[in-house]
């Protein structure tokens, strides 16, 4: 087993100026900070992110879990996908 897998990683994206959250290789939402790089904001983004993640997971079927598992460990060719995120859309 591959330990990155299950790392949340926030990343900011130059190009969109966007904080995005990944889980290994799975998207899991994004958001364009009000004030860049502030630290707080992104502390606040991590643990909003943590909280949906768990809320998310516990409602997904054995199913959705498995197929959760297969994004987060299987690398595509651009990097990861970033279509749609797994969390929805960043509350505003």
């Amino acid at each position: 087993m591959h330990d990155r897998w299950h790392r949340v990683s926030i990343v900011s994206n130059v190009a969109t100026r966007e904080l995005e959250a990944w889980l290994g290789h799975a998207h899991l939402w994004s958001t364009r900070p009000t004030e860049p790089g502030s630290a707080d904001e992104v502390v606040e983004f991590f643990t909003t992110t943590l909280i949906r993640l768990i809320e998310v997971v516990e409602a997904m079927s054995a199913h959705e879990r498995i197929n959760l598992l297969a994004k987060i460990a299987a690398p595509t060719a651009s990097g990861g996908e970033r279509t749609g995120g797994i969390l929805g859309p960043f509350p505003a």
